[in-house]
């Protein structure tokens, strides 16, 4: 009986122990790090340091399996336990970590370093590409971004695995169309049982690009289609009719629109579909009515802006917002390249930037519509995208 009791009070004080490492580890530590932490940022340094610190931030960001961006709310212990294993096996290919792949393949390409290159390339295919293509089970339109980038690794490499990779994309984005209003489009979350009855802004920032891109580099009309159908279709539902600015998401059953039209991010989502159509002149020619829209886009956001950054909610909030900025800055450059040089966005934004090369203050992801993360840090997403906006300027 007593060694019974000793075994049992042994298991008991080995788990109280594991808990306790656990909690510490988990919960306690980060906290203490966010609270006490004091991080340096850019101030007077060269441009040329900044770039190269956020390029080298960006590769270490890159290779590692954990994700920076401030993920789903944890509301207990064990939520935050339960993540540990979906952190580092899934999350490689959500939104932010395609983002990241996105900007290092634009960037590596745009300044032509072969060493550069290839090390992108390396861990590129190490995540998500084999000799028949993508790795892994495309699933998300979170995912789309990948293909943008192996479009990219196309176009320089002229290796067929990222053409095959990009067709297996546009294949699953092709066959989750479904049609609303004589338009097709395609949902941020495919249930082919039970649709969804909402379509939030962000599916336009994560697939149109990736359509565009695919249909000009193919010469396919069908992919060019549906990227502004796409778009169209959030034109015509889900902007305010006043600001022009894009609603946070449309409930497809009445196409009433959703939500807030000053969610930063969300801006930034329709700013990226929308602005890809400026890449190509023969595009704009086709689709001239997306310049009209734009334009009194641009026009809004140049009144609500803060400091010439943007801001979780811009008009509302003056707490800068890495993920808008970085996103809003893009598109208008896609738009007119003169809106910004390389000196003037690092300089802009070179004291939200700390000096390990991270950009800092990016919010976090968002829980639902109306419900917003409270939490800001470095990110995968916000990173690279300043990769791509100075990838323009290479």
């Amino acid at each position: 009986m007593k060694k019974l009791l000793s075994l049992v009070l042994s298991i008991i004080a080995v788990f109280s122990v594991i808990i306790t490492i656990l909690l510490f580890a988990i919960d306690i530590l980060p906290t203490l790090d966010k609270k006490f932490s004091h991080h340096e940022y850019f101030k007077t340094e060269e441009i040329n340091v900044i770039e190269e610190a956020v390029v080298q931030k960006a590769l270490q960001m890159f290779a590692s399996s954990r994700l920076k961006m401030p993920w789903k709310k944890q509301t207990n212990f064990l939520s935050k336990i339960k993540n540990i294993k979906v952190d580092r096996k899934t999350k490689i290919y959500y939104y932010p970590r395609a983002f990241l792949a996105l900007g290092l393949v634009e960037y590596s390409i745009s300044k032509n370093d072969s060493v550069l290159i290839e090390k992108v390339k390396e861990q590129f295919d190490k995540y998500y590409i084999n000799d028949k293509g993508l790795s892994f089970d495309f699933q998300f339109v979170d995912q789309a971004p990948i293909g943008l980038a192996a479009l990219r690794l196309y176009e320089y490499f002229g290796d067929s695995k990222y053409k095959v990779a990009a067709d297996s994309i546009y294949s699953k984005l092709s066959s989750q169309i479904i049609v609303r209003n004589d338009m097709q489009i395609i949902l941020y979350r495919f249930n082919e049982d039970k649709p969804s009855d909402q379509l939030p802004v962000d599916v336009l920032g994560m697939i149109c690009p990736f359509l565009c891109e695919y249909g000009m580099l193919f010469n396919n009309k069908e992919a060019l289609k549906l990227s502004f159908s796409e778009l169209s279709f959030y034109v015509r539902f889900g902007l305010d009719q006043k600001t022009f600015l894009p609603f946070h998401a449309i409930n497809l059953t009445n196409n009433i629109s959703l939500g807030p039209n000053n969610w930063g991010r969300g801006i930034g989502w329709f700013m990226l579909a929308a602005s890809n159509f400026y890449r190509n002149q023969e595009l704009m020619q086709i689709y001239v009515e997306i310049s009209h829209t734009i334009e009194s886009v641009i026009k809004t956001l140049d009144e609500i802006k803060y400091k010439q950054v943007y801001s979780q909610f811009p008009g509302t909030s003056t707490e800068f917002d890495s993920s808008a900025t970085t996103m809003i800055m893009y598109g208008k450059c896609l738009i007119n390249r003169d809106e910004y040089t390389k000196e003037g966005v690092l300089n802009t934004l070179k004291h939200y930037i700390r000096k390990s090369g991270a950009i800092d203050f990016c919010s976090g992801d968002t829980y639902n519509i109306n419900v917003y993360s409270k939490s800001f840090g470095i990110s995968e997403l916000s990173q690279g995208t300043l990769l791509r906006i100075l990838a323009l300027y290479n």
